[in-house]
């Protein structure tokens, strides 16, 4: 699309934005998405099994919330619905049903 004055209008075609960020595993992008009116947080990394010109230089993953990618149990990343229920439960079936092992480094994606 074009404006008034000849220039690209490029936030009407515009669908997200990436950061470039660096761990000590690498290089990876973060930002979101946003296609027919919902927004999608995504994480990029470079494709380690490039083998050929062919294949894509960097892979996109739909992003976990921060406690759930780590392991921990922040109820935010629930939906209401769901943690009124989860409260509604006996105290020991929502230890059983809801716990989850320690994460390790080996867990994290980057």
């Amino acid at each position: 699309m074009s404006s008034s004055n000849g220039e690209s209008n490029t936030r009407d075609e515009e669908v997200g934005a990436l950061w470039e960020k660096t761990s000590q595993k690498g290089p990876y992008m973060t930002g979101s998405i946003t296609l027919h009116g919902e927004r999608l947080d995504v994480v990029v990394f470079p494709n380690k099994y490039k083998n050929d010109e062919k294949h894509p230089s960097w892979r996109i993953y739909k992003s976990r919330p921060k406690q759930e990618a780590r392991g921990g149990g922040d109820d935010r990343a629930v939906a209401p619905s769901q943690r009124q229920a989860a409260n509604d439960a006996p105290a020991a079936r929502r230890a059983e049903g809801f716990a989850r092992p320690a994460a390790t480094d080996d867990d994290i994606p980057f």
